[in-house]
Parts: C-alpha cells; structure tokens; sequence
C-alpha cells in the first residue's frame, strides 16, 4: 500500500520561488533534512504561481518511476494547492545512474496527460546525492552542498 500524500509546510515570508531545477532541488534537500521520516525515496510535488512562487507542495514516500503517480493525483495536488502549474522532485539513494531515455519519456508522457487534464508540469527533477538531473532541460548537474 502506498502512503497518502503529505502536504507540507512551505512558509509565506520568505517567499520560496523556483527560478530554475537548481532551485527545486535547494527546496528538496531543504525539506528532507527536517522531515522525521528519515529521508527515503521520495517524489515532492510543488504548486508553482505564474510568478514561478511556491504556493504549496506535498511529498509521498515512493520509489522512483512516473509509472507509479498518475496525473489524475498529480492533478488533485494541483487543485488543493490552487494552481495549474506544478514541479516534480524524485530523490533516489546517491550514486543513482542518470535517467534513461524511456524514463524521459515517461516524463513527457505524464506532462502531456497532465497538460490535457489543464495541468503544466514545469518541470521533473530527479536528485541523487549532490547530483541532479532535469527531464526538462535534459541536464545533469551537481549542485554545492547546501
């Protein structure tokens, strides 16, 4: 049985804006550090403000795959977080070989499932360690330790 979604705290002031993956990785690594579940395998789902502002996010514990979360949740997300726009964080354990091709395309299918259902995806951010990988620029990357 998978867990429920978790909505979590995301504070209004300062506000937290996604400029960029780099920035979504920043506010998953920020959130992983303080949840008491220890940090597994987990997806972060992030409502995005035209202005790129975080409005909200959930996070549920589960391995990496787009097969596994369907747009129809992707979608209540959204609604409860007020807004037509969200970002996808998976982490995965550190040393995680970067994202196959099919596992792109599973991230394009979703966006354009989600897009039909009026949903933008923004952006999926896979995150391994101090690595990080963007399905939507195609882009590795290692960030600083933050």
């Amino acid at each position: 049985m998978t867990e429920p979604m978790k909505r979590l705290c995301v504070p209004c002031s300062p506000v937290v804006r996604l400029r960029g993956p780099d920035d979504l990785v920043r506010f998953v690594r920020q959130h992983e550090r303080s949840s008491p579940r220890g940090g597994g395998p987990s997806v972060f789902v992030c409502g995005l403000a035209p202005s790129r502002d975080v409005t909200g996010a959930f996070t549920q514990l589960r391995s990496f795959g787009h097969g596994g979360i369907g747009a129809r949740q992707l979608v209540s997300c959204a609604a409860s977080l007020h807004t037509t726009r969200i970002a996808l964080a998976w982490t995965v354990p550190p040393g995680a070989t970067s994202p196959s091709a099919l596992e792109i395309d599973a991230a394009v299918a979703l966006g354009r499932e989600l897009l039909d259902c009026g949903v933008a995806l923004v952006d999926s951010v896979i995150v391994s360690g101090h690595r990080w990988w963007s399905c939507r620029d195609h882009v590795m990357s290692t960030c600083e330790k933050v």
